[in-house]
C-alpha cells in the first residue's frame, strides 16, 4: 500500500506502543448526517449528501530496527548494578559482546568495567571490575583494580577484555579466572602521557580511546592525542607497540602510507575479518579505512568529507557526519557508526568499489530519549556501539543519557480499519428560481 511519509511516520509514532499489543485499530463507523443543504436563492431545490458504507479492513505495518532501553534509566547516573532500569551508568563509553550475547561496558565515569547478561527476558548489570567513583591504577582482582575514565572495550579470542584507560594513557586486560577478573597492564605507563613505541611499559600513549582486537589477539588503538593508530601485538608474555598511521601530534586529513597519513582526534576503531582496519576521525567528521600491503598500512577516507560536517546520507564523499564516534563491524563488512554530535546511529554498507551511509536510528540534530523505530527513535551523544556476529542485533552506550539501548528487532502491527461511510457525492431535487433580492 502507497502512502504518504507523513501518513507512514504516524503510524511509527505508535509503533512501540503497538508492537506490544500487534494491533491498532482505525474507526470512523457513525453514519455522517445526510441533512439537506441550505437552498441558495429563491429556490426549491434540495440537495442532499449520498454516501458509500466501506467495510472493515485490515492493514499490516512492518517495523525494522525498534529501538529500545534494556539497561539503565534516561537522565538518572549513578552505579548501582541490577536489572533493566534499575541498574545506573554515569557516561558509558565502549561496548563489546561476546558470542552468549553478554555486553561489556567501559563505565567512563565510573571508572569501572560493567557485565550485561541477557537472563530469561531480562538484562542482569554486574560490575566486573574496578570500585565506582574511585580512580586510580591499581592491577588487581575485580573490585580491587583501579581505572582512570576507560573508555574502549575490546573481546579477545579467550574471552579476555582489552580496556583503553584514557586517562592513565595505557592498555589493560582482564582476564576471566572462574568467576573472577584479574586486571593486569599490558602496555604503556599508568599518569605519564607521550608517545613511543616499544614493549609494554616502554611505550607511551596520550589518552588513547577506541580498542580492537582481531581474531589473533593483535590489538588496534586509537592513539586521540597522539593523532595517531597504533599496533600491539604479543609477543610470548610480552606486547609490542607499533605506529601503522598518522604522526604525532601532526593533525590533518591527509591520506597516505604509514606516518604520511593525518588524523584529527581518531576516537573509534574495528577490525574486519580481512584484517582491514576502520577508523571513526572525530575531528575530520570522517569514516577512514587502513589496508594492510606487505609491510606497510594505506590510509583512505571511504566516507564523509573532512572539514564539512553534516548529517547528510550518500555514498562515500557525498555522505556527512557530525563527530563520529563508536564504531563496529558485522560477518557482511557492514559498519556501525555512532554520529555522536549528530545524535543519531549511521550504517554504512559496502557495495562494489562504494560505501553507501544510510541513518539507522535516531534524528539529526533532535536528542532525546524515545524507543522508537529508526529515525523516530532519540539518542543523546551515542559512544560506544556493539553488533554481534550475525548483524541482528546492535547495541549503543547511549552516553549522556546514562542508558544502553538495543537497536535490530522488529515487529508487525496489525491496522484494524473498521467500517465507515464515505462521501460519495450529491444529489439534488426541485427547481432553481431567480436570485433573491
Amino acid at each position: 500500500m502507497n502512502r504518504s511519509r507523513i501518513s507512514r511516520r504516524r503510524y511509527c509514532s505508535v509503533s512501540i506502543a503497538a508492537c506490544f499489543f500487534g494491533i491498532i485499530f482505525t474507526t470512523n463507523a457513525q453514519r455522517p448526517s445526510a441533512q439537506p443543504a441550505k437552498p441558495a436563492n429563491n429556490s426549491t431545490m434540495t440537495v442532499i449528501p449520498l454516501f458509500r458504507w466501506v467495510p472493515p479492513t485490515t492493514e499490516l505495518y512492518h517495523f525494522t530496527n525498534v529501538w529500545t532501553t534494556v539497561a539503565g534509566s534516561a537522565a538518572m547516573s549513578g552505579s548501582d548494578d541490577g536489572t533493566n532500569d534499575q541498574a545506573r551508568f554515569s557516561k558509558p563509553t565502549g561496548l563489546a559482546i561476546d558470542e552468549s550475547s553478554n555486553v561489556f561496558i567501559a563505565d567512563t565515569a565510573n571508572h569501572t568495567i560493567r557485565k550485561m547478561s541477557p537472563v530469561s527476558n531480562r538484562w542482569v548489570v554486574a560490575t566486573i571490575a574496578g570500585a565506582p567513583r574511585l580512580s586510580g591504577s591499581a592491577d588487581g582482582t575485580n573490585g580491587a583494580a583501579r581505572f582512570n575514565e576507560p573508555a574502549g572495550i575490546a573481546l579477545g579470542r579467550s574471552g579476555s577484555l582489552f580496556v583503553t584507560d584514557s586517562l592513565n594513557h595505557t592498555i589493560r586486560k582482564l582476564t576471566p579466572r572462574g568467576t573472577n577478573w584479574v586486571v593486569t597492564t599490558i602496555a604503556g605507563l599508568a599518569g605519564t602521557k607521550g608517545f613511543r613505541d616499544g614493549t609494554n611499559r616502554v611505550a607511551r600513549f596520550n589518552q588513547p580511546l577506541g580498542i580492537a582486537a582481531d581474531k589473533t589477539d593483535i590489538l588496534y588503538v586509537a592513539d586521540t592525542y597522539n593523532e595517531t593508530i597504533r599496533e600491539i601485538k604479543p609477543l610470548g608474555t610480552n606486547w609490542t607497540v607499533k605506529t601503522i598511521a598518522g604522526s604525532p601530534l601532526l593533525w590533518g586529513r591527509t591520506d597516505g602510507v604509514l606516518a604520511g597519513a593525518r588524523f584529527h582526534q581518531p576516537a573509534g576503531i574495528a577490525v574486519d575479518s580481512g584484517g582491514n582496519v576502520y577508523v571513526t576521525d572525530n575531528f575530520n567528521s570522517t569514516i577512514r579505512q587502513l589496508r594492510p600491503f606487505g609491510s606497510n598500512w594505506m590510509t583512505k577516507t571511504i566516507a564523509g568529507f573532512a572539514g564539512y560536517p553534516g548529517s547528510g546520507d550518500g555514498a562515500n564523499v557525498w555522505a556527512r557526519f557530525g563527530a563520529p564516534y563508536g564504531i563496529s563491524i558485522d560477518a557482511s563488512n557492514n559498519l556501525f557508526v555512532t554520529d555522536s554530535a549528530n545524535n543519531n546511529i549511521r550504517k554504512i554498507s559496502p557495495v562494489g568499489t562504494n560505501w553507501v551511509v544510510n541513518t539507522w536510528g535516531g534524528s539529526a540534530g533532535t536528542s532525546g530519549t524515545r524507543d522508537d523505530a529508526g529515525w523516530n527513535a532519540r539518542f543523546y551523544s551515542p559512544r560506544g556501539i556493539a553488533v554481534n556476529a550475525q548483524g541482528t542485533a546492535y547495541y549503543v552506550a547511549d552516553s549522556l543519557n546514562n542508558t544502553i539501548r538495543q537497536g535490530g528487532s522488529s515487529c508487525t502491527v496489525t491496522n484494524i480499519i473498521l467500517g465507515h461511510y464515505v462521501k460519495v457525492g450529491l444529489k439534488a431535487y426541485g427547481t432553481v428560481g431567480p436570485p433573491t433580492k
